[in-house]
Formats: structure tokens, sequence, C-alpha cells
């Protein structure tokens, strides 16, 4: 069984290294594995500080929306063990990953399993929560021909995609302070986007928007985006065809 591979400060300050001020690229973790054949993957962690990307616990339930994820808590060394057991993880053919944080202790999970259809997984994160409070972004994908984009600008925010099938294609985009997007599909062949803004100039917590979009179809598109603009609202929107 193929071990994960674990870059991070931490291990340095455990082997007796001391460790200075943290700048940017400082104090940075990366756990991740990769099975199969034509996986690519890069990572930008240069202006991050503290940034972990991996190191978290997917629990799936039986209604994909309703999964949780938990982030370990890597400054305790007893779970730096456990965390190599949860990296990003690419399993399969033709998967590639492009993840990018810039922020303070932001947190990403990645996930993308491709069953031998061409073209396969493809997803694009980009974290940045400034100098507030951290955020999270998560993609899981199972299947093929999948897509998933990620972008978050705030603090306290969580931008999460979860895709189960084939050829679905899905965009976050999360602007804001303390706001959660949500979009969950299931099926195949379906195309969506969603977008939640809040007032990226508040105070940290003031936005405090809470969005789902949840579709269960074969063949579905979206046309046009699902927007939501609040100040606070929370919305869920579903969308059930067979």
């Amino acid at each position: 069984m193929n071990k994960a591979f674990y870059l991070g400060a931490l291990a340095l300050s455990l082997a007796g290294f001391p460790l200075s001020t943290a700048l940017a690229g400082d104090e940075n973790t990366l756990i991740l594995l990769q099975e199969g054949a034509g996986n690519t993957i890069s990572i930008d962690q240069k202006t991050a500080i503290g940034s972990q990307i991996g190191g978290v616990n997917f629990i799936e339930k039986p209604a994909l929306e309703n999964s949780e994820f938990e982030v370990l808590d890597l400054s305790n060394p007893l779970n730096l063990n456990e965390a190599t057991n949860h990296p990003i993880l690419q399993l399969g053919d033709n998967n590639s990953a492009n993840i990018t944080i810039e922020g303070q202790d932001d947190v990403v999970y990645l996930q993308q399993n491709s069953q031998g259809q061409a073209p396969g997984n493809n997803a694009d994160i980009y974290v940045n929560s400034g100098a507030g409070a951290p955020s999270f972004a998560a993609v899981v994908q199972t299947g093929a021909g999948n897509n998933a984009e990620v972008s978050i600008d705030g603090s306290l925010s969580n931008g999460t995609i979860l895709q189960n099938g084939s050829d679905n294609n899905g965009t976050i985009t999360v602007d804001g302070n303390n706001v959660t997007a949500a979009l969950t599909q299931v099926g195949s062949n379906n195309d969506s986007q969603l977008v939640a803004q809040g007032n990226a100039t508040s105070a940290t917590g003031v936005d405090g928007a809470n969005v789902t979009y949840t579709l269960y179809a074969n063949g579905v598109t979206t046309t046009q985006p699902v927007t939501v603009s609040t100040n606070g609202a929370s919305v869920s929107i579903t969308q059930v065809q067979f």
C-alpha cells in the first residue's frame, strides 16, 4: 500500500529545528497521494501562511450533500500520523488538479476518482482569506469526465462541490465573509454554477450567507448560473429529475 507524501513546516519543528516568525510561504502543509497514470497536480502555497492541503477526514453520508469534513489539527503532534491517512488523493487516470492558496490558515480538501473514462476529472481551487479568519474549500468527485472549480475570497467562508457520476461540471464562487456555498450533483451530463456574494469589505462574520444548490438528475443543464447576492440570507435550491 502506498504511503501518502507529507510535507510541512510542522515536521521540521518536531525534528528539533526552531521556526522563526511566520512569513509568506511559511508553516504550510501538503499531504498528497497519487495512484494510476496520467495524474498531474500543481500546488502554490508560496504566499500563504499556515495553510493546510490534506489532513481532512471526509465523512460520507447516504445523502451526498449531508457529508461532513473533519479538519485535523496538525498543531497537535498526535494528529500527524493520522493526517497521512487523509491526503488530498487522486486515483485513476487523466486526473488533474491546480490548487492555489493565498491567506492564512486556509484548508483545502480534494479527492478525485476516475474510472477509466477519458478525459477524467479536473479541479481548480483558489482560496484567499486574506489576513482574516481561515476559509475552507473542498472538492469530491467520483466517476469520470467531471470538472470542478472553487474560488473563495473572504474570511470564515466555505466552498464545497460534491459530484457523483460522469460528465458533470460545477463552479462555485464565494465572495464575502462567513459565506457557505455548497453545490451537489448526482447523475450525469449536468452543468451548473453557483455564486454566493456578500460584502467583501465588511467585518468578518457579518455577511453570513448559507447557500445550498442540489441536483439529482441526468442530462440537466442550467443555462444561467444560480446567483445569490445576500447580506445574511439562507437559501436552499433543490432540483430532482430522473
